[in-house]
């Protein structure tokens, strides 16, 4: 399948791109190629309403960096902890939904994995948004309809420090879905 059929781009400037995923596989490719720029070190805010796409992105990228484990959301766990195949670096994915506020995702000591060398994820991250580091990418997915649960829009939004990837990055979307 033709990627245009599944992706497509609806705005880009310096410091951000929308897209418009028409598919599951959609979301996925879009996450899968935002895993090929990812360092170890990053963090990643997916917001959106329920049902928008998060665990399906985080799939995503889970399937790029070479997870083997089934990536669920961890509502009810908080965070799970996935092997990745680029060497010891590990994807951490959060969920804060169910937190009353950033103190207690810090008391539980989650805030520690951001300055690890691995990739955290965190579904919800608006929830925390004051305790994210500065270098957190932001991506807010957004059902296209509320009758369509396939179609959705995905902003992402990169920091500025780190334009360099986020270049390269669009680039490659730009590339591959135009």
């Amino acid at each position: 399948m033709n990627n245009q059929n599944i992706v497509q781009v609806v705005s880009s400037d310096a410091a951000s791109i929308i897209l418009k995923s028409l598919s599951e596989s959609g979301t996925h490719l879009i996450a899968e190629k935002a895993a090929g720029f990812l360092i170890p070190g990053d963090v990643i805010s997916l917001d959106g309403d329920l049902g928008a796409g998060k665990t399906s992105f985080t799939r995503g990228l889970a399937i790029a960096l070479g997870c083997e484990s089934s990536i669920t959301s961890p509502t009810f766990t908080l965070m799970i902890e996935h092997e990745t195949k680029r060497g010891k670096m590990k994807l951490y994915h959060f969920d804060a939904y169910r937190l009353e506020d950033s103190v207690s995702f810090a008391d539980a000591g989650l805030d520690e994995f951001f300055d690890r060398d691995d990739i955290c994820v965190i579904e919800w991250g608006n929830l925390i948004e004051d305790i994210l580091p500065d270098r957190t990418i932001i991506i807010h997915i957004l059902r296209s309809r509320p009758d369509n649960e396939c179609e959705r829009f995905i902003h992402i939004s990169w920091p500025k420090e780190d334009d360099h990837r986020f270049g390269l990055l669009k680039k490659s979307l730009l590339e591959d879905v135009v």
